[in-house]
């Protein structure tokens, strides 16, 4: 595995910002773990490197980030020299990321209520009509989603109005019993 350094020149790095990197004590797995994204990777460059992002221009910038995201991947695999946390945190990790979906916790009235009460507050001028108040389901998950400052796509078919949800649910049919085992036994 290369070294930071290597990596770094190799992405198009100049060697005087490789070379600040090398003496702070930075190395691939860390520099790979300096931001949980790339749009955070910019706050964190400004960090890293101190007053000389200042003078950093945006293909060194673009270089910086090419070079983090191959450290992505070469710290994607975890050595088996690394203890492994203990199991449990390790699948709860795993479980968003799943296909099945887990849906929020209901809201109380209570907390509805409060919803509606603020939006009143902040827009006076807006009104709240079954048309235009977000269905149940969509304000439950949105107000999971700022509960964690845990911001994800909602779905579209989640991003229904009050009317529209109930009109949905009102429109499937009722399920029928099967009668064609009766009909047999009955001839």
């Amino acid at each position: 595995m290369a070294s930071l350094y290597d990596l770094l020149l190799e992405a198009g790095v100049q060697a005087t910002f490789a070379d600040k990197l090398r003496e702070d004590g930075w190395t691939v797995e860390l520099f790979g773990m300096a931001a949980a994204s790339l749009d955070k990777f910019d706050d964190e460059l400004k960090d890293i490197l101190g007053d000389l992002h200042d003078i950093t221009t945006a293909v060194q910038r673009s270089a910086f980030r090419l070079a983090w995201t191959r450290c992505q991947t070469n710290t994607a695999t975890p050595s088996a020299s690394m203890p492994a946390p203990n199991a449990t945190s390790s699948e709860s990790a795993s479980a968003p990321s799943s296909w099945s979906e887990t849906f929020p916790p209901k809201l109380t009235a209570q907390i509805v209520t409060e919803m509606k009460q603020r939006f009143r507050k902040h827009y006076p001028a807006e009104v709240l009509l079954p048309e235009t108040t977000p269905s149940l389901r969509l304000l439950s998950l949105v107000h999971h989603q700022k509960s964690k400052s845990e911001f994800r796509w909602v779905p579209w078919k989640y991003r229904l109005s009050q009317f529209k949800a109930d009109e949905l649910s009102s429109a499937k049919p009722t399920r029928m019993a099967k009668t064609e085992g009766l009909q047999l036994h009955a001839l």
